[in-house]
């Protein structure tokens, strides 16, 4: 009957996603692949079953000390988003890795690091908690410093143990000033700075996933016995005129968005919108966005796609799609993408993605760069046009220790 098992399908579907998104490597300045000064977690959730295993390593010979803070970008009362700040900090001495469970935390044990030292008191996370976490490179009197040696995971676990993991985003540091004012600009002068848009590519929402469809995991029975369960083909469908029916999978995806302009001081939530440039499978170009947002967004793409389906009359042509994505407003962003496979008996399974950063071509005399050019330096836009790399962006921690 039913021989291909969800944890198996669920693997290799998240193994294709990782191929699809191969893409999402970033340059050594913005990187999820090398260490930095600054590292991000875009996505962090405890909530609907959810939890956030968060690893961080000094991949250095040295001390590093860190300090984070956590963004509750989930909803409150008033019904925007609470946008409060937890920090702590953590020190790592060479080499050594951490993890904790965002749900619980992580208490002082020094039977459980390296060399007896115990990276730090790390609190937990409320229950229902969506949002982000930034640490910071600093001295023993919390002033910012750079040695670019942290790097970092975060992997999303979900209520049937599905697994879906992306890596932090790591921002180098050049020469930080002693205040609590974060510069991230695209001279470096203190950090680098937040690329200006992002790819995602994607299956469109709501159309079958090709792998479970292959694996035989995208059929249920249309009648008999079984009518309604899942099936391989239609011998696993007893009963007259019984048949399986196939294409019943389906493909949901979201994207995280945490602005690169944050204030840890005042906590004043930094509003911003994003803007879309959407291909579909035939090539076709479509625009929307979404905004106004605040603090911290999750955005499922069944929302942005509807608005596009309802613009052109008809939903995405497949059987992928592309999405060119910036901050039309409040400046730059930092965006995680994750799709969530679904069989025809309903297990899931999750894949996370980095998104590719990028630059965007600007022509003389506009004032926003354009989506549907994008580049790395200036040499690959059109001639007088402008390759805009990156932007501008602040990052004020609380005022230091006196």
């Amino acid at each position: 009957m039913r021989t291909i098992q969800y944890v198996r399908a669920g693997c290799l579907i998240s193994t294709l996603a990782a191929c699809i998104m191969m893409a999402g490597s970033a340059r050594a300045d913005v990187s999820t692949e090398r260490p930095g000064s600054l590292l991000i977690f875009p996505k962090v959730v405890q909530a609907g079953g959810r939890e956030t295993i968060i690893q961080i390593t000094n991949t250095g010979n040295s001390v590093d000390n860190l300090h984070c803070f956590y963004i509750a970008g989930q909803d409150g009362p008033s019904g925007h988003p609470l946008c409060q700040i937890t920090d702590f900090f953590i020190s790592l001495t060479k080499q050594q890795p951490t993890h904790w469970d965002v749900s619980t935390g992580r208490s002082v044990n020094p039977t459980d690091s390296i060399e007896g030292f115990d990276p730090g008191v790390i609190p937990p996370v409320a229950p229902g908690f969506t949002g982000a976490l930034v640490c910071a490179e600093v001295d023993a009197d919390t002033s910012p410093v750079a040695m670019n040696k942290i790097k970092g995971e975060a992997t999303l676990e979900g209520p049937n143990g599905d697994i879906s993991k992306y890596n932090g985003v790591a921002i180098q540091g050049s020469s930080p000033d002693n205040n609590n004012i974060l510069s991230l600009n695209p001279n470096g002068v203190e950090y680098d700075a937040c690329k200006t848009a992002a790819i995602f590519n994607f299956i469109p929402d709501g159309a079958p996933d090709p792998i479970i469809e292959a694996l035989g995991d995208g059929g249920i029975c249309s009648s008999g016995t079984r009518s309604g369960l899942g099936c391989n083909n239609t011998g696993d469908c007893p009963g007259a005129g019984a048949t399986c029916l196939t294409g019943q999978s389906q493909v949901l995806n979201t994207i995280t968005a945490l602005p690169c302009n944050l204030d840890f001081q005042t906590q004043v939530p930094t509003n911003f919108n994003l803007g879309y440039l959407v291909i579909d499978g035939d090539e076709v170009t479509h625009t929307t966005s979404s905004g106004p947002l605040s603090c911290w967004a999750s955005i499922n793409l069944s929302d942005i796609s509807q608005a596009v389906s309802t613009a052109v009359g008809g939903p995405l042509a497949g059987p992928v799609a592309s999405m060119r994505i910036t901050g039309i407003s409040g400046g730059p962003v930092l965006l995680v993408g994750e799709s969530f496979h679904v069989d025809s008996e309903r297990d899931i399974g999750a894949a996370a993605v980095n998104l590719h950063m990028t630059g965007l071509c600007q022509a003389p005399g506009t004032q926003a760069p354009d989506l549907t050019q994008t580049c790395t330096t200036t040499a690959d836009c059109p001639a007088t046009w402008t390759c805009i790399s990156s932007q501008s962006s602040t990052i004020k921690l609380p005022a230091l220790n006196p």
